[in-house]
């Protein structure tokens, strides 16, 4: 063993929300504070010495300094003081150095538009109070430097990091809320869900007894000829669809009869029957663009087809209508198709907020904000 043992060094722990009375504490006592200080004292200094030169514009002197044209003169003073009075009012040096930041980046931008403000005002009182308007120049030249003292302070690593912190912490907090809100708006519709998950399974229920009876053996197969014929249907109108999207896409700038009907078939997601074809034969025969006539020609080769779909299933339909028991067995599948849909369209809300939830880490900024605390103080760690 040696002779001496290295000390170890503990971790001080502390919580999100100790993070910026910690920062504030540990930045009092750093050597920055006094670089910090010093340039706040210049600032406070040219600052508060623009606004007594701008209270000097407005003195009593005034009426000593101007003889002629007073009342143009006394609104250009007005107008004057008024805009450098905003300036400082709106620029003032929070007392957090975690605001330090954004301090500096918005009274850089306001100083911008203040001097290209205030200069106006200033030139027309130049011929008749030069020094006094010298003056103010020179102050507001005097903060733009001071600011600019306070930009280069900022590029030290550990006042960089504290900036960091301040937008990481705002970050956290506004995600924590959003998190809280998304929950909030999960709960009623959750609850809802449930509510429609039982009626769905109630109605499930029920018609699967109906499938379980032996006498209904041969209307499920007649059943299921219907919905072959359905799907063979959909997926024909889908083709169609897709055709008419075409010769509207092309013809987009060109205004005919019929364009706005062809529009609505178009989003519809319902069968076509006959006469949606029949329609769309008599818009189509009156379009005379060639860019379109190949497509149209393809529209008439369907017209057999979709007139024998539309047939079989209507002869099932009806065969199916003088059926009784079909009418008690579409009763409970269009009350469980009617659950089943409202269930599906609740489960997809829920699983939207879910991926939303679930694509905010708030252990991330928490990892990031430790990664910049290192930087200010290496043995503490926010837990």
């Amino acid at each position: 063993m040696g002779l001496f043992k290295k000390k170890e060094i503990e971790a001080n722990f502390i919580d999100l929300g100790e993070v910026e009375s910690f920062v504030e504490t540990n930045f009092g006592n750093s050597l920055m504070n006094s670089r910090f200080l010093s340039i706040r004292a210049k600032f406070d200094y040219e600052t508060n010495k623009l606004s007594q030169y701008s209270e000097f514009l407005l003195s009593r002197d005034f009426e000593k300094r101007v003889v002629q044209d007073r009342d143009y003169f006394k609104k250009s003073t007005i107008k004057s003081n008024l805009i450098i009075n905003q300036f400082l009012d709106k620029n003032k040096i929070p007392k957090s150095i975690l605001k330090l930041a954004i301090f500096i980046e918005n009274t850089i931008h306001n100083l911008e538009t203040f001097e290209n403000d205030v200069d106006v005002p200033l030139n027309h009182l130049e011929e008749v109070m030069p020094t006094l308007i010298n003056r103010v120049r020179l102050k507001i030249k005097a903060i733009s430097e001071v600011m600019a003292e306070f930009s280069k302070f900022l590029l030290n690593e550990k006042m960089r990091a504290i900036s960091t912190i301040k937008n990481l912490l705002n970050e956290f907090y506004s995600l924590e809320d959003k998190l809280q809100e998304f929950k909030k708006e999960r709960i009623p519709i959750l609850d809802e869900l449930t509510q429609i998950s039982m009626m769905k399974d109630r109605a499930e229920v029920r018609l699967q007894k109906l499938k379980d009876n032996k006498n209904i053996e041969g209307l499920l197969s007649l059943m299921k000829d219907r919905d072959k014929s359905k799907k063979d249907l959909l997926e024909l109108s889908s083709i169609i669809r897709v055709k008419l999207s075409f010769i509207l896409e092309v013809l987009s700038d060109i205004i005919f009869d019929g364009k706005e009907d062809l529009q609505k078939l178009v989003h519809s997601n319902s069968m076509l029957h006959i006469g949606d074809f029949n329609q769309i034969k008599t818009i189509a025969d009156k379009l005379e663009q060639e860019e379109v006539s190949g497509v149209i020609s393809t529209l008439y080769g369907f017209e057999e087809q979709i007139i024998k779909l539309n047939n079989n299933y209507k002869e099932i339909i009806d065969s199916l209508r003088g059926n009784v028991l079909y009418l008690n067995f579409k009763e409970q599948e269009d009350s469980y198709e009617l659950w089943n849909t409202k269930f599906l369209v609740l489960k997809e809300k829920i699983q939207e907020i879910d991926n939303t939830v679930s694509d905010i880490s708030l252990k991330l900024i928490m990892q990031k904000i430790n990664k910049e605390l290192q930087k200010i103080s290496p043995t503490t760690i926010v837990e």
